[in-house]
C-alpha cells in the first residue's frame, strides 16, 4: 500500500468513528429528553396534588404511600435485608461449587431467606404506621446479621481451600527460563 491509500483509508475510519461516535450521542440524548419530560411531568402532576387527574382510592392511597417518608425508609431496610441475604446465598453457593466445606451452610442460606420473607412481609405491613415496631426491627437486625455470618463462613472456607500461588508461578517461571535457554542452544548449534 502507498502512503496516499493509507492517508486516505485513515480518512475514511476516522470518519466512520466520528459518524458512529454522534449516532450514539444522539440516541444517549433522545433517551435522557424523554426521561427529563417523564420527571418533568411526574412533577409537575406531583405539585398539582393530582387535581384534573381521575383518581380512586388506590391511586391516592399510592401516592400517599410514596409521598411518605416512613415509605422510604422501610424500602431502604427492606433492601439492605435483601441484599444481605442474596450476598449470603450467593457466597455459599461459590464456596459449594468450589468443593469448599461448606457443611449446613446452603440449608441455613435457604432457612435465612425464609425467615428474610416474613420480616419483609412483615415490612410491608408496617409501611403505614408512624414507626416500625421493635420487635421487626429487630428481626430484621437479625437477619442481615445471621446473612454476614453465613457469608463471612463461606468466605473463611473458601479462603482455606484456596492453593497457595507462588510455588506454582515460581515452577512456571523456572520452566520457561529452562525452555527459553533451551531454544536459545538449539539455535546455535544448528
Amino acid at each position: 500500500m502507498t502512503l496516499a491509500h493509507i492517508e486516505q483509508l485513515a480518512v475514511v475510519l476516522a470518519a466512520v468513528a466520528l459518524l458512529t461516535t454522534l449516532g450514539v450521542l444522539g440516541i444517549a440524548v433522545v433517551r435522557l429528553r424523554r426521561r427529563w419530560r417523564q420527571r418533568h411531568r411526574l412533577l409537575s402532576i406531583a405539585r398539582r396534588g393530582l387535581a384534573g387527574w381521575p383518581t380512586s382510592r388506590v391511586t391516592e392511597g399510592v401516592a400517599a404511600t410514596v409521598g411518605s417518608p416512613s415509605w422510604w425508609l422501610v424500602q431502604r431496610d427492606r433492601h439492605a435485608m435483601w441484599r444481605s441475604v442474596a450476598a449470603a446465598q450467593r457466597a455459599v453457593s461459590v464456596a459449594a461449587r468450589a468443593d469448599a466445606p461448606v457443611g449446613d451452610l446452603p440449608t441455613l442460606a435457604r432457612q435465612l431467606k425464609h425467615a428474610a420473607n416474613g420480616v419483609d412481609a412483615a415490612l410491608r405491613a408496617s409501611i403505614g404506621e408512624r414507626r416500625v415496631p421493635r420487635d421487626v426491627t429487630a428481626d430484621r437486625t437479625h437477619i442481615v446479621s445471621a446473612a454476614a455470618d453465613i457469608r463471612v463462613a463461606a468466605l473463611a472456607s473458601l479462603q482455606a481451600m484456596r492453593v497457595d500461588v507462588q510455588p506454582v508461578v515460581s515452577a512456571i517461571s523456572v520452566e520457561v527460563a529452562a525452555l527459553t535457554a533451551g531454544i536459545q542452544a538449539a539455535r546455535f548449534t544448528a
